[in-house]
């Protein structure tokens, strides 16, 4: 199965897009919250933390899948997390 090009680009400018958007904002949103300086900076630390472990932690696990969609549709399975 081959994915046009275009679509990853749309996939890519959306993701951007919405990072661009929540990740100025989520430290005042925090504070909003009640958090501690220590906490917000913890948690703002997790977004690049998650982004460099999490396609390892799924490359891992890619064995255990037929494929890219079934990994998907495990991912979001409500009954496969709990």
């Amino acid at each position: 199965m081959t994915v046009s090009p275009s679509r990853f680009a749309l996939f890519y400018a959306l993701y951007f897009a919405l990072l661009g958007c929540i990740a100025p904002y989520w430290g005042l949103y925090l504070h909003d919250l009640s958090f501690s300086p220590a906490e917000i900076g913890s948690l703002m630390a997790l977004f690049g933390v998650v982004r460099i472990l999490a396609p390892n932690m799924w490359a891992s696990q890619a064995e255990r899948f037929r494929g890219p969609v079934q990994m998907v549709r495990y991912a979001g399975d409500r009954k496969s997390v709990g």
